[in-house]
């Protein structure tokens, strides 16, 4: 089982992801198994890898959404205990791109050329 608790995740469309699952035990030290799946599938999609201990999520996933997914822990030994664990991994939508600049203006906004009250009293200052 594990020895902490095995959290949801959230990716954003486009990002790649890596996840580590918690540390599990095993109090009769005989090893177990380790393996990953769709809730109620039979394995993980191309865009999902799992190398027994971490996650890969590709960048490429298609599909914005939730996907619960199934961890299996199972003990090597004559009489296996097994234990199942879901969590889900949100793939949030990307932000949309936008048109700011390095200084964080937009320079396609209008009300850039507007000076604030505060910067026109400065400058009718200087002016005198």
């Amino acid at each position: 089982m594990f020895t902490e608790l095995l959290l949801g995740q959230v990716t954003i469309s486009g990002e790649s992801q890596n996840f580590t699952i918690p540390p599990i035990s095993d109090p009769d030290g005989d090893g177990y198994v380790v393996e990953a799946s769709f809730f109620l599938r039979e394995s993980l999609p191309s865009y999902i890898k799992f190398d027994g201990t971490t996650f890969m999520m590709d960048a490429t996933i298609p599909n914005v959404g939730l996907y619960l997914i199934t961890v299996r822990i199972k003990d090597s030994n004559r009489h296996p205990i097994t234990s199942w664990y879901i969590f889900s991994w949100y793939i949030e939508e990307a932000p949309p791109l936008s048109d700011q600049t390095e200084n964080g203006t937009d320079d396609d906004d209008p009300n850039n050329d507007l000076d604030t009250e505060e910067e026109e009293a400065e400058d009718s200052e200087e002016q005198r």
